[in-house]
């Protein structure tokens, strides 16, 4: 199955050949087969999550649960899915054997689940099992990663891998974190400086870098436009500085040491800004035009707002205790406005790459989920300023509907989507003879 679209051919993408044509696609039924499933459980985890928050107050820790079943349950699903994949694409590469793939994704699923069971349920010796497997399986991905960069022609799209094993370290780091604040004993000292290292690590390193390292290639794909000149140049330059003020901020955290936190937090954003200009520029040559390339120009925004605010937060809090009870606004700008929207629009885009079916079926996927996308994407991002507000209240109450409406609608809208699909390419292409069915003897 191959996905094809023209594109000017004047500096070729990573997913494009001679001619102008771009490829996208998992190129044969098995991928195809594969990617449906993997992607299923991603929905999976974000519609577990919905449930979760809708659920106030039935849900043993409902807030906890719910950022972890979005970050560890079907964005780490999704990075894990598609960071081969593009890495793949990107290098050139031998598609890897599937049988270790298959071994990670079990493996990452069970860890999470006994994750999620040993903190809910406090059974620490699982917590710290659960997590034991999740390095394992992480170490997994990040050598495979390295093993297709070895094996394959190191092009001029090579330094986008770099941002992937640069993430699958931080969630190394993170997951550290997380295990011992699990497992603290009463009135630990550490308790706050290492939460806050614990975010910061997992949502700027191991969310944040396969984001931005993603979209230096796949943003101009999903424009359907070519790539402007100095994209990998840039994208050097993000992956150093994001990657030290990362390390720097995450120490300081760690060690409660607020200026170099700052420090490492400034440089951040400076890496966040240096990405912005191949991708801006990218926008002015052509400007987001569906729900895919709106909400991941969006989410790219929101990322930036939300350093910023945290930069902010950090220089003007008196000490640790007060900027960790700042920390919960870092939610609507972080993992509102750019983790989960980020999330919806690539499946918005790579669901129907992922179906099938030949360019009308694509079409077709593409218009399902693509209804009513203006106000949903609209809405998603209403509610971000109206969650951000201090107080609990109507106001947020109205933001988190808006979130669960946009969600819920467009899981709604990919089980349409699928169904539709599976519909059409079992009944053949237009005068088809009807497909024989086995008979009972």
């Amino acid at each position: 199955m191959k996905v094809r679209f023209v594109r000017p051919c004047a500096q070729k993408g990573p997913f494009m050949r001679e001619g102008g044509v771009g490829v996208v696609g998992p190129g044969s039924r098995p991928r195809r087969s594969w990617q449906l499933r993997a992607n299923a459980v991603v929905l999976a985890y974000a519609l577990a999550a919905v449930v979760v928050l809708a659920a106030d107050g039935l849900v043993p820790d409902q807030r906890w649960l719910a950022v972890h079943l979005l970050l560890l349950g079907a964005v780490t699903n999704a990075v894990v899915t598609w960071g081969e994949y593009f890495a793949v694409a990107l290098l050139r590469a031998p598609q890897p054997a599937r049988g270790p793939a298959l071994a990670r994704l079990v493996g990452l699923n069970l860890g999470v689940v006994g994750v999620l069971v040993g903190v809910v349920a406090g059974l620490a010796p699982v917590t710290l099992a659960a997590a034991a497997l999740l390095c394992l399986v992480v170490v997994g991905h990040v050598w495979s990663l390295l093993r297709i960069a070895k094996g394959a022609l190191q092009g001029r799209f090579a330094g986008t891998v770099r941002f992937y094993v640069a993430a699958g370290v931080a969630l190394l780091v993170g997951i550290g974190f997380g295990a011992a604040i699990a497992v603290e004993p009463p009135d630990w000292p550490h308790e706050e400086p290492f939460h806050a290292a614990h975010v910061h690590v997992n949502v700027l390193g191991w969310i944040g870098l396969t984001v931005l390292g993603t979209l230096f290639t796949l943003w101009p794909t999903v424009l359907r436009t070519r790539m402007v000149d100095g994209v990998m140049r840039a994208a050097a330059w993000c992956l150093a500085l994001t990657s030290v003020g990362l390390a720097t901020a995450v120490t300081g955290f760690a060690v409660d040491a607020g200026g170099l936190a700052a420090a490492g937090l400034a440089l951040y954003a400076a890496g966040v800004v240096a990405a912005l200009r191949p991708f801006v520029a990218t926008w002015r040559q052509k400007p987001p035009y569906d729900a895919a390339s709106w909400s991941m120009g969006l989410a790219v925004g929101w990322l930036l707002v939300g350093v910023l605010v945290d930069l902010a937060m950090l220089v003007t809090s008196s000490d640790a205790e007060q900027y960790a009870g700042r920390l919960d606004l870092l939610v609507p700008p972080l993992i509102v406005g750019f983790v989960g929207q980020v999330l919806l629009g690539a499946l918005t885009y790579l669901l129907p790459v992922v179906l099938g079916g030949g360019p009308s079926a694509q079409r077709a996927s593409n218009a399902t989920l693509g209804r009513a996308w203006p106000v949903r994407v609209a809405g998603f991002n209403l509610a971000v300023p109206l969650l951000s507000v201090a107080e609990p209240g109507w106001v947020r109450t109205v933001g988190w509907v808006l979130v669960t409406v946009a969600t819920v609608a467009f899981l709604g809208l990919a089980v349409v989507a699928a169904a539709r699909n599976q519909s059409t390419r079992s009944a053949g292409p237009p005068g088809a003879p009807p497909a024989a069915r086995p008979t009972s003897q």
